[in-house]
């Protein structure tokens, strides 16, 4: 997967803050929530996106998952 993983092309740039992190934890499990705010050129066009993530995990003998 890193492999796979190569630089923006020419004309496009971008860049994404993590905001509004929470996380609540009950028991053995935790459920994280964040904004990733993402600010992007393409091709001289200004964009803006926010996606609301959630993550949920669970703590085991191997650690979160």
């Amino acid at each position: 997967m890193v492999e796979d993983i190569k630089p923006l092309p020419e004309g496009i740039s971008g860049k994404i803050a993590v905001t509004d992190f929470d996380v609540a934890v009950t028991g053995n499990v935790a459920v994280a929530t964040h904004v990733d705010d993402e600010q992007e050129v393409y091709y001289g066009h200004e964009l803006h996106c926010q996606y609301r993530t959630t993550d949920t995990w669970l703590k085991t003998a191997k650690g979160w998952q």
